[in-house]
Parts: C-alpha cells; sequence; structure tokens
C-alpha cells in the first residue's frame, strides 16, 4: 500500500472517530442540555411574569398617587395642618369680602352646569353657610349691614341689554332693586367695576364699533401693525381684517340714577381692558387707579402693552405714572392712600410675558420699588394698616399647566410693605391645584384664600390661615 492511500484511510478514519465521539458525547450530554434549555425557558418565563407584575405594580402605584393628589387637592387640611377649610360643596367659591368685625364672610358661589351665581355669606369658621340672592358681583357696605349685586337685563333673544343694581340686608332681606343701566344699538357693556367708597357711583366700560374694519399686518416675532381701511364692516374677516371698537368709560351715580361719560380710547380693533378687579377707587372718592393699553403705539408695532395711569373722576383728566415697557398692572392703593402696589411683567418677545413682580411706588408715581424678584407670577394684598403685603407666588409653570414639573409650587408669603422679612405660609405642588386668590381679616391676623384643585369636576373652596402664628 503506498504511503498516500495509508495517509487517507487513516484520515477517514480519523474524521469517523472524532464524529463518533461527538454522538456518544451528545448522547452522553444530552439531559443536561435538555435540562439547561428548560431552566432557560422557565427562567424567560419568570421575566416575563416579573415585567407583568412590574407593570402593574406601576399601573398601581400610579393610580394611588392619582388617588392621593385628588385626595389632597379636594382637603388640603390633610397634608397641612396650619390650613383651615371653610366651604366644602362641590361649587366655585370667590371673591371674599370680610364683614367689619371679622365675624363673617361673603362670597360669591358659582354652579357652572346650571348657569347660576348667588352671592353667599358665612362664619369666618365656616359655619352657617347660606345663599343670599342670585347675583353676580359683590360689595359689602362700609358699615357691614349692606350687600350690593348685580343683575344682567336680557331680551328674549338671551342679549344682555343692560345692568341692574341692587341692594339687600346682610341676611338676604329686604332686596331692593337701586338703579339700572342699558345698552343702546350696538353698545356694549363690557365689565362693570367697584363702587365707590361712598356706595353712590360705579365705574363700567362700554365698547360700540367704529364701522370701519383694520387691517393687520404680521411681523414674524414683532408685534403687528394696525391700518385702519375705508372698508366698512361690523365682523372679521380673518386673517387680516378685523371690526374697530371705540371703548367709553363711564361713571354710573346711582342716586341720580345717571351716567356720565368720564372719557373716550382711540378706535382700535383689540384692547387689553382691565378685568373686575383692576380698577380701584381712592379712598377720598376723587380718583381711580387702572391699567390702560397706549394705543397709538399698538398701531405703530411699537410694543407698550399696559400702564397704571390715575383718572380724576370729575374732570376725566388722566395722569400716566409707569412708563417701562411691558405690562404694568393690577394697581392698589394702600390704606393711606401714598402709595400704590401694582404688578410689573417684561417681554421676552412680542407675545410672550417674563413672570409678575411686586412694585410699589408713591401716588404721584415717583420712587418706583421692586420688592419681589421671581421669574414666575406674584400678586399682593396691603394688610388692614398698610404695614404688611400678602401675595401669591407662582412657579413659572402657571403661564404653561402641561409642561408644569414636580418643583412648581403655588405659594403664600407675607413681607413687610418694603419688601423685608419675607415669610413663607404655604407651599403646595401644582400637582394638587392652584391658589386663587386672598383677603385679609380686617384685624389683619388671617388671610382667607380660594384654593382651585387639579380635580376634574372639583369646584374651588375658600380656606384660612392664621399670618400671626405663621
Amino acid at each position: 500500500m503506498s504511503a498516500t492511500r495509508t495517509a487517507a484511510f487513516l484520515f477517514v478514519g480519523l474524521v469517523i472517530g472524532i464524529a463518533a465521539g461527538y454522538g456518544v458525547g451528545f448522547i452522553v450530554y444530552q439531559p443536561q442540555i435538555s435540562q439547561l434549555q428548560s431552566n432557560l425557558s422557565e427562567a424567560q418565563d419568570s421575566i416575563a411574569s416579573l415585567e407583568t407584575d412590574l407593570t402593574e405594580a406601576q399601573d398601581t402605584i400610579t393610580s394611588l398617587e392619582t388617588q392621593l393628589n385628588e385626595f389632597v387637592a379636594k382637603d388640603l387640611t390633610q397634608l397641612y395642618g396650619n390650613v383651615t377649610r371653610l366651604t366644602t360643596d362641590p361649587a366655585f367659591e370667590w371673591i371674599i369680602d370680610w364683614s367689619p368685625d371679622g365675624s363673617k364672610m361673603f362670597f360669591k358661589q358659582m354652579l357652572f352646569q346650571q348657569k347660576k351665581s348667588y352671592i353667599c355669606v358665612m362664619n369666618s369658621d365656616g359655619s352657617n353657610m347660606k345663599r343670599l340672592v342670585e347675583g353676580v358681583g359683590l360689595a359689602l357696605s362700609s358699615d357691614g349691614t349692606n350687600v350690593f349685586f348685580y343683575r344682567q337685563i336680557r331680551a328674549e333673544s338671551g342679549r344682555t341689554l343692560g345692568w341692574a343694581l341692587w341692594v339687600m340686608n346682610v341676611d338676604g332681606s329686604n332686596a331692593e332693586r337701586l338703579s339700572e343701566i342699558r345698552c343702546d344699538g350696538m353698545n356694549e357693556t363690557m365689565f362693570i367695576y367697584d363702587l365707590s367708597p361712598d356706595e353712590t357711583r360705579i365705574v363700567y366700560l362700554t365698547r360700540e364699533p367704529d364701522g370701519y374694519l383694520w387691517r393687520r399686518h404680521l411681523r414674524d416675532e414683532l408685534p403687528s401693525t394696525w391700518e385702519k381701511t375705508e372698508k366698512r364692516g361690523y365682523s372679521s374677516e380673518p386673517p387680516d381684517y378685523y371690526p374697530g371698537y371705540i371703548y367709553d368709560w363711564w361713571v354710573w351715580d346711582m342716586s341720580k340714577n345717571e351716567s356720565k361719560l368720564l372719557l373716550s380710547e382711540e378706535p382700535f380693533p383689540g384692547l387689553h381692558y382691565p378685568q373686575v378687579g383692576e380698577v380701584k377707587w381712592s379712598l377720598d372718592g376723587k380718583k381711580i387707579a387702572l391699567p390702560m393699553s397706549n394705543i397709538s403705539l399698538a398701531i405703530e408695532g411699537r410694543y407698550d402693552d399696559e400702564q397704571v395711569f390715575v383718572v380724576d373722576i370729575e374732570s376725566g383728566e388722566k395722569k400716566q405714572l409707569t412708563f417701562e415697557q411691558g405690562c404694568n398692572a393690577w394697581p392698589a392703593w394702600s390704606p393711606d392712600e401714598q402709595k400704590i402696589m401694582y404688578q410689573r411683567s417684561e417681554m421676552e418677545n412680542a407675545w410672550k410675558l417674563i413672570g409678575f413682580d411686586i412694585w410699589v411706588m408713591y401716588s404721584d408715581g415717583s420712587n418706583k420699588r421692586q420688592l419681589t424678584d421671581s421669574p414666575g407670577y406674584e400678586d399682593g394684598w396691603w394688610s388692614p394698616d398698610g404695614s404688611k403685603i400678602a401675595y401669591i407666588s407662582h412657579s413659572p409653570g402657571i403661564f404653561d399647566r402641561d409642561k408644569k414639573s414636580e418643583e412648581d409650587r403655588s405659594e403664600i408669603w407675607a413681607m413687610n410693605a418694603d419688601g423685608s422679612d419675607k415669610q413663607q405660609l404655604l407651599s403646595v405642588p401644582y400637582r394638587y391645584g392652584l391658589i386663587a386668590e386672598m383677603q385679609w381679616s380686617p384685624d389683619g391676623t388671617r388671610l382667607a384664600f380660594v384654593w382651585d384643585p387639579d380635580v376634574e369636576d372639583v369646584g374651588s373652596d375658600i380656606y384660612l390661615i392664621d399670618v400671626s402664628s405663621n
């Protein structure tokens, strides 16, 4: 046999031997391999089961967190021991007014589904809550014996024709219609503001179409400019044409049941008019402080949204007190009338506000001082003696609650009237809701505030917090 064939036989034998060895090895280790495969399958099943359990646990945690949030949101006393809940019904309550002796609170209650609004009263501890009358607005007489309120005058079509002023005793008895204002033609009443200190006059705002369409010129990040055209019309024609309006300020003298024109704004298609609560009478009843837009600058596209003005009630003469670009609003006279507190916000661009801080100036507009410095939103209330300011502070997330973080909070603070000695009284995460409004008690020791929970179909409630003990 040649060497080549011998090598070939040896190679084939080697291959056969190796294959036979593997076969024998597979037969020998096959049970162990099957067991490992079974163990691996069981482990995979266990992992899948654990993942299911983990998902269920996460869902349970989320559900419990939601229940906890709703539980706390519905009743802050469950988490905060320094507050007292006064109202517990599902309606929406706000606009608090204390009786002069601090024994009672008057407030407005809204039932949105029924489209009804009531004037209510309760003891300052929350007991004996009573609906007095159906109506809107709320003003308590200085001696605490009467309550003023409004009712709309409507046509059969539902259009608002005007407003009637009523007065009643604090227990709801002897309701009497005092006076009324009516809208003529296309004129409409926008807002009725606060009652004068002598309880005889009310300032209100009306608007009437000027009959022309205004053209809007968009400018990217810059404010739009406006052009009054010769085109007649009373309805918008988007995206460029909008009707112009003439805004008039009036003083309604209820003792004579007559209205006097105070001043007129220039025609403009849009106006950021003051909200209810932004027009404040001086204690002597001779002036009002309010925010107003500079329409001539808005037409030119020079952003100057709101400035604080003081208007003389007799002459209609107005004096501008603030000149800083941005939004200057919500003026409030100090109890001695020497100062005016207001909110000021700068603008990041033509449309975006950069927070609201509390500022104070003398009533002639001099000596402006910034009291708070926050990226969020702050709103203040003078204490009855003018020595302190309580304020609500909201984190920036209030402007975009869909993007609120765990750090975003709604808080109550108190400070001296010069901005010193700031003390935090309450801090609540946004996931529970928002603090919406406050009023000092007449003795300056307590604050009644409105809590708006972040829970569907749950109304706002009134709470009480002690300032002196905090």
